[in-house]
């Protein structure tokens, strides 16, 4: 959960590479579960043109997050590491084959609105994440940040040091990822958090 993945930081150019995976390009070894209650992502998604090899699944709402979810989970449960695993194979990630499931959650706050549980069936699975090939990518807005910081997702991901992005917002949302507080940013400007530090940068947009 400290190495970062793909080529991009942002949540625009982010999302412009998600969809070059979900069109058939970027990385071969990556399926994708996004969940996106924004309709103006799906559009800007072309479904219609995404190659199925490479989409486990599109949720619209938190019931249909709730159907896909526990299959989802099966999968990931079976490639925790039995017992008898060795240390080689623990470093090689060697019991198990298959692609990394990027788990994509856009607008977190309506996902989390929608449903008691949300994704709580993936709490247990956030301390194996590298293990199991499991890859959660959350992304929420500014505004209420302080009181969802007691969500049991964002409250696991913080303690497992998830690396977070905070784009502009208010410092009075309190400390969201260790000491890190929002702050206001010129467009594209943003605080890029790890267990190492953390650093300014600057996103831009591209059309994908």
């Amino acid at each position: 959960m400290e190495v970062p993945l793909g080529r991009t930081v942002g949540n625009a150019v982010e999302v412009a590479e998600s969809l070059d995976v979900l069109a058939g390009g970027g990385p071969e070894d990556v399926v994708e579960l996004t969940v996106a209650l924004a309709r103006e992502m799906c559009d800007a998604a072309g479904l219609d043109a995404v190659d199925p090899a490479y989409l486990n699944g599109y949720a619209f709402s938190a019931s249909a997050v709730a159907d896909r979810l526990p299959a989802l989970v099966e999968v990931l449960r079976h490639r925790q590491p039995p017992p008898d695993v060795g240390v080689e194979q623990l470093r090689e990630r060697s019991w198990w084959s298959g692609p990394d499931i990027f788990v994509m959650i856009d607008d977190y706050d309506l996902v989390a609105a929608g449903s008691d549980d949300g994704l709580a069936a993936l709490l247990d699975l956030v301390p194996h994440a590298s293990d199991v090939g499991l890859r959660l990518i959350v992304a929420r807005r500014h505004s209420g940040l302080a009181r969802a910081m007691y969500d049991p997702v964002l409250t696991r991901l913080r303690e497992h040091g998830c690396m977070a992005l905070l784009m502009s917002g208010s410092p009075e949302e309190g400390a969201v990822i260790g000491s890190h507080r929002g702050a206001p940013q010129p467009p594209g400007r943003g605080l890029f958090v790890t267990a190492r530090g953390a650093q300014r940068v600057q996103v831009g947009w591209c059309p994908p």
